[in-house]
């Protein structure tokens, strides 16, 4: 598959995305935007941070889980990675937003025909 941003709706009716690699699994989701059209500058904005290893902040949940942040120019959360089993597999999560982040494709999923 190829990796793509999916823009998508929330139930509360905010947008957001979330990126997906080459086997179709999400491993980052954005902060929510009140307007679509603010959502093509968080796209930018992780397209542009993504190689920086600096941006990523790593965590680890309440229940012991890691995950990162990606922060942006003021710090402040951009997108979040998904949870992971163990350190060594988040740090293949971030090489992974690293390598498919700059040039994946843009899919529009908020004009879909409900299934």
């Amino acid at each position: 598959m190829t990796p793509e941003y999916k823009i998508r709706k929330a139930s509360n009716n905010d947008y957001y995305f979330v990126l997906t690699g080459e086997d179709g699994r999400e491993i980052l989701a954005s902060e929510m935007f009140l307007k679509k059209e603010a959502v093509g500058g968080g796209i930018d904005a992780v397209r542009m941070l993504s190689a920086d290893d600096g941006k990523y902040v790593r965590k680890t949940s309440n229940t012991g889980r890691p995950y990162f942040v990606l922060t942006g120019a003021d710090n402040q959360p951009v997108a979040t990675g998904e949870f992971y089993p163990s350190k060594q597999a988040m740090e293949k999560g971030i090489n992974t937003v690293k390598r498919i982040a700059p040039q994946a494709a843009v899919v529009d999923e908020t004009d879909a025909p409900a299934a």
